[in-house]
């Protein structure tokens, strides 16, 4: 798997880190790039524990 997009804010069916990390974990993608962040929450995104994370800027394109 080359890169996994992953919904991180806790909210609703979204994951929160530590899913998020053992999901990237069982999978091994190359890139993890976590989304929907900051939409319901105060989740800080860089403390997320990843270390292949990817962290997208809002209204720019994500490179991977």
């Amino acid at each position: 798997v080359y890169a996994v997009f992953l919904p991180v804010n806790g909210a609703g069916n979204n994951m929160n880190f530590s899913d998020a990390l053992r999901f990237v974990k069982r999978v091994n993608p190359k890139y993890a790039v976590p989304v929907h962040f900051g939409m319901f929450d105060e989740i800080d995104v860089t403390k997320w524990e990843c270390d292949n994370k990817i962290i997208p800027k809002i209204y720019k394109e994500v490179e991977i």
